[in-house]
């Protein structure tokens, strides 16, 4: 039987539902020291799977190369857009915990 494997892809969905309910969380705590703490955290997961899909290969090539080992990780499927996407979560992370939270619904991306 076949273990179903994870992509980049499947990461990164994960990612952007744990920032949008981080963001969530950040207006409903703003300027308490938790949220603080969650928007740090936020800010590292974010930081973190960008440089995991970006070098984690080119690091494990360089050690390879400098020690003479043999290591080797999974193909990592870098995911489109990857630094773009993840530098517009950490903005909301941190919008969400300085700007004030509007009431209403949100405005319509279409109109």
């Amino acid at each position: 039987m076949v273990e179903p494997r994870l992509s980049g892809a499947d990461y990164w969905i994960d990612a952007l539902q744990l920032c949008g309910w981080r963001g969530h969380t950040l207006a409903s705590k703003q300027a308490s020291k938790q949220a603080k703490l969650l928007l740090a955290a936020g800010i590292v997961v974010n930081l973190g799977l960008l440089g995991y899909f970006k070098y984690a290969n080119f690091f494990v090539d360089n050690l390879n190369a400098l020690v003479g080992s043999s290591l080797t990780l999974e193909t990592i499927i870098l995911p489109l857009a990857i630094s773009f996407f993840t530098f517009q979560q950490i903005t909301y992370l941190v919008d969400a915990l300085v700007l004030p939270p509007k009431s209403g619904p949100p405005a319509s991306m279409g109109n």
